[in-house]
Formats: C-alpha cells, structure tokens, sequence
C-alpha cells in the first residue's frame, strides 16, 4: 500500500509538471505575438511621422487612420508662418512651410473676393456717371491710384459697381488689404467732391485749369469783392504785410486788379506771407485757401501761379470755387487785422451771401 501511494504520488507531481509547461507555452506565445504586433505597429508609425511632411492632404495617424487635414483660416495660417520664421519648422503643424505659403496666396489671391477689403466711395448713383466714373478709376493716368500711392499702398485695386436700388448703384472699391482709418477718410472726403464740375475729368488724370462757362459774367463779381477786400487790407494790414520789402521799396503784396488770374495770383501771394509772417492765424483755413489739385478739382488759389496748360491735376475754375474763396479770405482777415476793419469785412461777406441768395 505505500508503494502504491507513492506511485500515485509520482503521477500526480508528473501532471502538474506537464500542465506547467503547457501553460509556459502558451505565455510564451502570447508574448511573442504581442511583440510580433507591437513591431508592425512601429513600422506602420514611421511611415505616417514622414507623411506629415508631404503635401499630400491625407494625414495617417500612428495606428494607420486616414483623415484629412483640417482646413486653417487666415489667422491661423498668419500664426504659423510667423512661428516658422522666428522659430523654425515645428512637429506640431500638419502642413509644411510651403503648403502654408500657397494658402496665404490664396487668401490675398484678388479673385477671392471674400478676403477683400471694400470701401465704399460713392452710393445713389446714376448708371450713366457711375459708368463714367469707373472708367476713369481704370485709366491709365488716374488721380485714384496716384492717391493710393500717396499712401503708400502698393497692391492692386478694384473698382466696381453694385446696383443698389431701382436705376441707383454704388461705386465700391476692393483692396487686398486694409487702409488706416485717416486715409480712408481722406479718400471718401475726396469723393464727395464727385459734384464738383470737371470731377470726372480730374479723376481720370486730366491736367491744367480752365474757367467754368460765363466766367464773364460771375467773374466781374468776384474781381470786385476782391478788390474791395484788397481796400481794406490796405487800409489796415500791418506794413510786414502789406509789402512785400517793408525797408526797401514798398511794393504792395496785393493790387487791385481787373483780370481775375492776377487778382488770385496777388491774394495767393498775401495769403502765402500771412502763413510765415502772422503765426497765430488759423492753420485749418490757410491750408484750405492755399490746397492744391490733388484732393480735387475746385483748388482755389493754387492754379493762379501757373499757366493753363501745365502738368498739375485739373483745377476747373467755377463761381461756387471763387465764392468760397471770398469767404475763407475774410474769416482769416477777421483774425490778422485790427478790430477796426471787422465791419467793414462783414459788409463784403454780405453782399457776398445776398448774391448767393439770388
């Protein structure tokens, strides 16, 4: 009976034995198909860590999914760029440098009007000068684009025209970018001279000055008032004022004149020694009564000192340009002469307004 035992005994140890190794197994090949996967693994990732480089637009993540490249906006695009050039390239980003610069051009392209800057110059227009307008925004010689290169704006423009209304249209303009707040106003101050007469012409680079039709008749007003303008300048201005060498030989600055071209080339000349010899008068209005052609065609002294055929943007000389131009010489002569002459001054002015109510 103990042999027996023993013999059962040996079995039993035999059979745990042989279930050990079994189980061995099966660990061990578990293990090495574990590894086997976790290698087709990595080799499925390095690949992908490569494509992210590619300028294909499908992107492969590490367990070997398809997606496609999320799209950027400007912004985001602006971000990366500016990360690359300070920074270098970064792992980070699923584009490369190249692919980030064609979505930029894509973004400024002038095709794309959703990324386009619009201005808005003029709305409740009609067709027929609307039209008229645009073709001279597209002229070869055009105060729009030398005023946009005033700004220094380099880029490429758009002028169009958009139906508003029943036979109404705006003139919109297109940048592929932005103009600073003054420039804008400028722009649009500009424009609101479009009833000016000759703005059209002035806008498509037409050149030199020439009286608006009856010259004659409004003319002869506007020479007396200036005249009498000069009386009273005479009458009170200071000497530094008044001549032009105060120690030497008086030669007055301003003269009574019968032909209006001298008599504004002579109040050009006052209001000029005005600026540098009285520095407390008005800036705002000198640069008005002394502003050229460049921001329109109603200058209102600047044309006198040249002849009518010259290289200067059109000035179109009218009796609403003269008018003003009484108005603003006697607003600045309220401030430069004695308290003396103001009655005298407001006289002028009214018989200046009863005329405009005529």
């Amino acid at each position: 009976s103990t042999k027996w035992t023993l013999v059962q005994q040996s079995k039993k140890k035999l059979s745990v034995s042989a279930l050990m190794n079994v189980a061995s197994k099966n660990v061990l090949r578990t293990s090495l198909h574990v590894i086997k996967n976790a290698t087709k693994s990595h080799q499925r990732s390095v690949p992908a860590l490569q494509y992210n480089s590619s300028s294909n637009k499908t992107h492969y993540t590490g367990t070997g999914t398809r997606y496609k490249k999320p799209p950027l906006s400007e912004k985001e695009v602006d971000n990366y760029l500016f990360r690359a050039s300070k920074f270098g390239v970064s792992n980070d980003t699923l584009y490369s440098v190249d692919e980030l610069k064609a979505m930029k051009r894509r973004f400024t392209n002038h095709d794309g009007s959703s990324h386009l800057h619009v201005l808005v110059l003029l709305s409740n227009l009609e067709l027929d000068y609307a039209k008229l307008l645009q073709e001279a925004c597209n002229s070869t010689s055009n105060m729009l684009r030398k005023t946009l290169q005033a700004f220094k704006y380099p880029d490429s423009y758009t002028v169009k025209l958009e139906r508003s209304g029943k036979n109404v249209y705006t003139l919109v303009l297109q940048l592929s970018r932005q103009l600073d707040r003054y420039h804008e106003m400028k722009l649009k101050d500009i424009f609101l001279k479009y009833k000016c007469e000759g703005f059209a012409k002035w806008l498509g680079g037409m050149t030199g000055w020439y009286y608006s039709p009856g010259v004659n008749e409004w003319g002869k007003f506007i020479i007396a008032r200036l005249n009498d303008l000069q009386s009273v300048v005479k009458t009170y201005a200071p000497p530094e004022l008044l001549y032009c060498f105060p120690g030497e030989s008086k030669t007055l600055v301003w003269c009574k004149r019968q032909d209006l071209w001298r008599c504004v080339i002579d109040v050009r000349f006052f209001v000029e020694r005005a600026k540098k010899k009285l520095l407390g008068t008005s800036s705002a209005r000198r640069l008005k009564l002394l502003q050229n052609s460049d921001d329109g065609p109603d200058s209102l002294v600047h044309w006198a000192h040249h002849d009518p055929q010259n290289n200067y943007p059109l000035t179109v000389v009218t009796e609403v340009s003269m008018k003003r131009l009484v108005e603003l010489l006697v607003e600045l002569l309220l401030q430069v002469l004695p308290h003396d002459a103001e009655e005298k001054l407001n006289g002028i002015l009214a018989t200046l307004v009863r005329k405009k109510k005529q």
